[in-house]
């Protein structure tokens, strides 16, 4: 009975895709599943040999043995993501969950990671593209918002800039009460303009980097 517990347990770990790891309170490897070298590009033996933390990269390490530690003090379980050198020398970014094991009066962490480099690339094109949109978006003077759920959740420098201070009581939805506009200057300006039959606008080159304002009336000839 016990050898067909051992097989099957054998089993799982030789064919999940995630890598088990347990260490030693030192960060020493206690044992690694063969996936090791999917993720890592070492072998089981080689890190067997080895310290976890001469594969971190130095800018991660400090912040990973402060969890293990906390791990240890604590019990609590750990969950970090964080860059390692892999055996061709890239860094690759790997998520890491575990806890403490006791066996035999030893103390251990078993955790399991896996690799998750293209989620982080993912995640920093996407930023890189918010940026790019609220950039494009607060440099332009026409007025643009994102409105989800009757919620605005999204607004540009200009959407609100030449309108009339207000509150709007919202019901039925968690009651609060938002406010809205830039004063009574910009938005009395604005109906002056319009009443002379001319146009106002506003550029900026950004959040918190000024605007400039102009406006121009028709010339009446007599």
């Amino acid at each position: 009975m016990k050898n067909f517990v051992e097989q099957k347990y054998q089993f799982l770990v030789d064919n999940i895709l995630d890598t088990i790891i347990e260490l030693d309170p030192k960060g020493n490897f206690v044992y690694i599943s063969p996936q090791c070298f999917d993720l890592f590009g070492y072998k089981q033996e080689e890190l067997l040999d080895a310290n976890f933390f001469d594969i971190i990269t130095p800018e991660d390490a400090a912040s990973v043995k402060e969890s293990i530690m906390e791990t240890l003090k604590s019990g609590n379980p750990i969950s970090s993501e964080f860059r390692i050198m892999h055996d061709n020398g890239d860094k690759i970014f790997i998520s890491v969950k575990g806890s403490t094991v006791n066996v035999n009066g030893k103390q251990t962490i078993l955790a399991v990671g896996r690799d998750v480099t293209k989620e982080k690339e993912i995640e920093n094109k996407l930023k890189q593209t918010e940026e790019l949109f609220n950039k494009i978006t607060d440099q332009s003077f026409m007025g643009f918002a994102i409105i989800q759920d009757f919620e605005i959740k999204y607004f540009n420098t200009a959407f609100f800039v030449f309108k009339k201070f207000g509150k709007i009581e919202h019901y039925g939805r968690g009651s609060y009460i938002s406010t809205e506009g830039t004063g009574l200057g910009l938005y009395i300006s604005k109906k002056l303009v319009e009443l002379h039959g001319g146009e106002i606008w506003m550029e900026s080159e950004g959040r918190n980097k000024g605007s400039t304002f102009y406006f121009s009336l028709p010339i009446i000839k007599e």
